[in-house]
C-alpha cells in the first residue's frame, strides 16, 4: 500500500478491510470485481477514487443474476448505474483546479536563516501524521512547506522547527487549529 500511495506503483488490489485505511488522494479508478456486499460498502469503495475535487471512474463487474444488488445500491445512492457500452468513450469528468497545498517561497529554511525548535501536542496517539502538521502551518501562516523541518511525532507531542524570526508567528497562529479533531498546542522548545 505504501508503494502505490508514494505512486511507485501504478495498481492496488485491495480486500474492502485493507481499502478502508486508505487515505490517497490521486486515485483515478476502482474497478469493483464483485458487487459490494450493501450500499455503504459501495459508497465506501467508490469514495477511494475522484477525492479532493478530482475525477474518477467507478466500475461494477457484475452477473445478470447480481442485478438487484445493482438496483438496490442505485436506489441508495440516488444515481442510476450507466451501463458498459462497447467502444464507449466517456468524456472525462472536469475536475476544478486544486489550490496550491504550499506557497512558494514565503519564508524556507536556508544556511542563512536560524532554525527554531518547537513542540506541538497531540502527537501519534491522536493520529498525526507529518503531512498533517506541516498543512496545518503552511496553511495557517503561509509558510512554504521546506520552511518546516525536522518534524517528528512521537506518541504525545511532535518536534519540528521553522525559521526562527518566524517562530512566533507560527505559534500565535497554529495554536488552537483543529487537525483529526484535536486543537494543537504549540510552544517554543527550551533549548
Amino acid at each position: 500500500m505504501i508503494s502505490f500511495k508514494e505512486g511507485r506503483l501504478p495498481l492496488l488490489v485491495a480486500t474492502d478491510v485493507a481499502a478502508r485505511g486508505l487515505d490517497i488522494t490521486g486515485v483515478s479508478h476502482v474497478i469493483n470485481f464483485d458487487v459490494p456486499t450493501s450500499p455503504d460498502v459501495y459508497v465506501h469503495r467508490i469514495g477511494r477514487t475522484a477525492r479532493v475535487g478530482r475525477s474518477g471512474r467507478a466500475i461494477t463487474l457484475y452477473e445478470p443474476r447480481e442485478r438487484r444488488a445493482i438496483e438496490t445500491i442505485e436506489r441508495h445512492a440516488g444515481v442510476r448505474l450507466a451501463p458498459w457500452v462497447k467502444d464507449a468513450h466517456v468524456a472525462p469528468t472536469p475536475a476544478r483546479a486544486l489550490p496550491r497545498r504550499h506557497s512558494k517561497p514565503h519564508v524556507a529554511l536556508n544556511g542563512d536563516v536560524r532554525a527554531r525548535k518547537l513542540i506541538l501536542a497531540p502527537g501519534r496517539a491522536a493520529g498525526l501524521e507529518p503531512s498533517d502538521i506541516i498543512h496545518a502551518i503552511t496553511t495557517a501562516t503561509g509558510l512554504d512547506g521546506e520552511a518546516v523541518r525536522n518534524v517528528r511525532v512521537l506518541e504525545q507531542f511532535a518536534l519540528l522547527e521553522v525559521p526562527e524570526p518566524e517562530a512566533e508567528r507560527v505559534v500565535e497562529l497554529v495554536r488552537g487549529t483543529e487537525v483529526r479533531g484535536r486543537a494543537l498546542r504549540l510552544e517554543p522548545a527550551n533549548e
